[in-house]
């Protein structure tokens, strides 16, 4: 499979091994930019993934630490199931990415709906880097004859190709001074994923990778 045409339901074990990238199209694929993210920090999200007539959930939970080889912090997605069982790990440090399933191979290719981890976490961090964060990393991205773009007006987010096709939209909610990511919106893949903030309260951090 040479160009994978991702969807928030592709094969874990297809996405194990793939580079620190993300498709924006079936044939445009987008470098992930270094981690950037408040070292101490940790969130639990309920991702909830629109597609194809059917609703899948997935708790995001995130832990942001000192980097282990001096590009910067190291950023952890766990992938849970709502039932709180662990799905995959994903870190992030520096322009590298790594992805493991914690489920075996034969179990992960019958159990539907598993989301792709690079893609969760490419629309994640596509969500909350800033702009500037991510413009040099859109005019690499590879497959596209342009530089794609990413905007932010008036609590919308657009990214999109170089003829003005929208290809992404993310909204954002305030609360306070905070704002945060509400619901994205892929147009090429025909996918919605929507942000629900949990209490961390109700969550343990793991212990190891």
């Amino acid at each position: 499979m040479t160009t994978p045409t991702m969807t928030p339901t592709s094969t874990m074990a297809e996405a194990h091994n793939r580079e620190a990238a993300f498709n924006v199209t079936p044939d445009v694929r987008v470098p992930l930019p270094p981690a950037v993210c408040p070292v101490g920090e940790t969130s639990a999200t309920l991702l909830t993934f629109d597609y194809a007539g059917k609703t899948h959930q997935l708790i995001a939970l995130t832990r942001c630490q000192a980097g282990e080889k001096g590009a910067g912090p190291r950023f952890t997605l766990w992938g849970l199931s709502t039932m709180g069982m662990r799905l995959f790990t994903i870190t992030w440090e520096g322009e590298e990415v790594v992805a493991q399933s914690h489920l075996p191979p034969q179990v992960a290719k019958t159990i539907a709906g598993l989301p792709d981890p690079h893609q969760v976490l490419g629309d994640y961090a596509l969500a909350h880097l800033a702009v500037s964060e991510w413009a040099p990393y859109l005019a690499k991205a590879v497959g596209g004859e342009e530089p794609l773009t990413l905007t932010d007006e008036e609590g919308t987010r657009t990214l999109r190709d170089a003829t003005g096709n929208v290809l992404e939209t993310i909204t954002y909610t305030r609360e306070g001074r905070q704002r945060r990511p509400e619901r994205l919106e892929q147009r090429v893949f025909h996918y919605r994923i929507t942000f629900e903030p949990l209490a961390m309260d109700d969550f343990t951090i793991p212990t190891n990778e």
